[in-house]
């Protein structure tokens, strides 16, 4: 018949789906007979909407195609659940019961993290819920419960899918918690918009957060963005980098040129010569341009580990 037709035709056209697929739900009943190349059939959009084996393949090619036709299918579990595993945003249009089904409402979260705003509210406290949401999208935290919200482990889970909003959707004991907002800035700098007022003060971690990107300095407060020290051009590593360490010994002077050995941990020495009057800016730049990466730890004489905040210091004086 011409329901089955239509469905060949439509299961034939790969190149028509593909372009099904990027159109609007209306779009997928109204003109996928004519896209198909099915014209002439006698298949109508209305018969289309309420064939639940057409609408079954509809929603596995577009799962937002379920839009057009929630009256009629929004409670059916097995149209719901075609549609979200092609697009988890589906749910949207699910019933509120489905809403409320756990094993369905995990399969959407899985498939798009931001279909936790559809989840009903006990779910979106749910931790397994939650937690499948952020894995696959770190902005789902703006749908969880607050209590979830609240959770320091869940939030940082959010953070490391690189989502700058992330933090933004954070209680606020979160945004104010000082080790999260530097993970949360070292992660992605324009986290920076969104920690504590008064965490926008913290040199360190606005140094860190302009060091992923320079344009977030705009985040910082007043003072700190003045404070010459805080530069992505500053080469000295902050504690808890991930930067190669080198150990600063043997320096000498000699007709106003400083020289001084570097040795890396594998025991590599590498000797430079700076003048007297060199900077720990300076002496940092050569070491981490020898090590290749933009910022070095160098230790001093007594394991004193340099601040990156001494770099206008002299290198003499440190020595």
């Amino acid at each position: 018949g011409d329901r089955e037709l239509g469905l060949a035709a439509v299961r034939q056209h790969s190149e028509a789906l593909e372009e099904v697929r990027r159109t609007c739900s209306k779009v997928v009943f109204d003109t996928l007979h004519e896209v198909a190349g099915i014209e002439g059939t006698g298949l109508e959009a209305s018969t289309l909407r309420g064939d639940r084996s057409f609408v079954l393949e509809a929603v596995q090619l577009s799962g937002i195609a379920l839009h057009d036709i929630e009256q009629t299918f929004g409670d059916d579990r097995g149209v719901v659940q075609a549609a979200v595993r092609q697009n988890g945003i589906a749910l949207k249009w699910a019933s509120e019961a489905l809403c409320n089904d756990k094993e369905l409402v995990l399969e959407a979260v899985r498939q798009h993290g931001m279909a936790l705003k559809a989840a009903a509210e006990r779910l979106q406290h749910d931790p397994e819920v939650v937690h499948s949401a952020v894995i696959e999208n770190g902005n789902a935290l703006e749908f969880a419960s607050a209590e979830r919200q609240a959770d320091r482990e869940l939030v940082k889970l959010a953070l490391r899918q690189g989502k700058r909003k992330a933090l933004h959707f954070a209680a606020p004991d979160c945004r104010a918690d000082r080790e999260l907002a530097m993970e949360a800035v070292r992660l992605n700098g324009n986290s920076l918009e969104f920690v504590a007022e008064e965490l926008k003060n913290d040199r360190e971690i606005v140094l860190e957060a302009i060091r992923q990107n320079r344009k977030c300095l705009r985040h910082a407060a007043a003072d700190v963005r003045f404070d010459s020290a805080v530069s992505p051009e500053n080469p000295i590593a902050l504690h808890g980098s991930q930067a190669p360490i080198f150990n600063v010994m043997n320096n000498t002077i000699e007709d106003q040129t400083l020289k001084v050995i570097a040795c890396s941990m594998s025991g590599t020495e590498h000797r430079f010569e700076l003048p007297a009057d060199a900077t720990l800016g300076d002496f940092g730049s050569r070491v981490a341009e020898v090590a290749g990466r933009k910022v070095v730890f160098l230790v001093f004489h007594g394991n004193v580990v340099a601040s990156p905040f001494d770099v206008q210091k002299r290198v003499v004086d440190l020595l």
